[in-house]
């Protein structure tokens, strides 16, 4: 399979527009490789299971589940990465794609049919927990994803984001292949020349394999940053402040979903002291820049140039969100999208 992944955003006055090529591979019942251009490959090679991020040029490897599992049960963030960039490909893995569907949405429903170059196509109108409207239109031949046409507009519109005129993620699928022969150099993988493992960057894990959590209960990683003033702000003194951190990035679709959570705690706990930034991973300060316009983001954000901060984090798999408490040390660490409850009562606990 190949297509592309189109972000469209129109609010505000401010337009962000950009697309990436992507492809994909799968063969019963557990290889597969995804690839989206500039930024991820991931996959199974049917022993082992990887996730290799481009722009880091770091990778971590697991054992691959033998048959089809449920997507909570693939290993690192293979499920985020391709619910997010490829969910036709994610159906195909797991072992129950219908019930994914309907655990992802307070609502189904049929959609009006989606007509796409010549062919109509039958369409699934998801309401999202978040408020967006995710619409699935199936390829009347294969009966897979044509096309997953995610609209941000009534999410951006909740948060109170003036004049959203459009807020969409389309994934368009321009070629799909079923029932070919698969060749085992399609799923064949090596980690790239000087290519960092994970692991050992951070041999200590705890019971869920995440060496991120093992942070929880030492002194945060300092770091000095600068923010979209170009001023420069240093953890170091902050301390004796409760500091909330959300590593992020507006190609991260889960991140998208994340921090407007992440900025109604900062609004509503600011004046309790409550310091936030939201820690953007090796982006342009002009693209960065433009989303903050366009999705009137009011968390303060510094800029991680080089991924090295995120590195000290152990930030692989973003959103990644930490607490740190007043006495300098990581109190939490959460990964991917996160219930706002859960943040605000380790917060309040951490204010004490």
């Amino acid at each position: 399979m190949q297509g592309t992944l189109s972000g469209q955003i129109d609010a505000s006055g401010g337009k962000q527009n950009e697309t990436l090529a992507f492809s994909g591979a799968y063969s019963s019942p557990n290889r597969f490789r995804h690839t989206l251009e500039g930024n991820v490959v991931c996959g199974s090679t049917g022993k082992q299971a990887y996730e290799y991020l481009i722009k880091r040029n770091l990778y971590r490897s697991a054992e691959a589940p033998k048959e089809k599992v449920a997507s909570s049960e693939l290993p690192g963030a293979l499920s985020a990465i391709l619910l997010d960039q490829n969910p036709s490909l994610l159906f195909a893995l797991v072992k129950d794609p219908a019930s994914e569907i309907a655990a992802s949405a307070t609502d189904v429903s049929l959609a009006d049919d989606v007509k796409l170059g010549d062919d109509t196509c039958k369409a699934l109108r998801l309401s999202l927990k978040d408020k967006s409207v995710m619409t699935l239109a199936i390829d009347p031949a294969t009966h897979l994803v044509r096309q997953a046409a995610i609209d941000f507009k009534p999410r951006m519109e909740a948060r109170g984001v003036p004049d959203v005129k459009t807020a969409t993620l389309t994934l368009d699928y321009k070629t799909t292949k079923p029932d070919v022969d698969a060749k085992d150099d399609q799923f064949a993988w090596a980690p790239p020349a000087g290519a960092k493992d994970y692991a050992k960057l951070a041999p200590e894990e705890d019971e869920t394999g995440s060496a991120a959590m093992a942070l929880v209960g030492k002194p945060a990683p300092s770091f000095k940053l600068k923010n979209m003033e170009d001023k420069e702000v240093s953890l170091t003194e902050l301390k004796g402040k409760v500091v909330l951190i959300d590593f992020w990035a507006t190609w991260c679709g889960p991140c998208r979903v994340s921090l407007p959570h992440v900025q109604e705690i900062y609004e509503a706990k600011k004046k309790d002291g409550l310091i936030a930034y939201a820690v953007d991973l090796a982006e342009e300060k002009d693209k960065v820049q433009k989303f903050i316009e366009s999705t009137k983001l009011t968390i303060p954000v510094l800029l991680d140039t080089e991924g090295k901060i995120a590195e000290q984090y152990k930030a692989e798999a973003i959103p990644e969100t930490v607490l740190i408490g007043k006495d300098g040390k990581v109190k939490q660490v959460w990964i991917g999208v996160t219930a706002p409850e859960k943040i605000s009562k380790a917060i309040e606990d951490a204010m004490r």
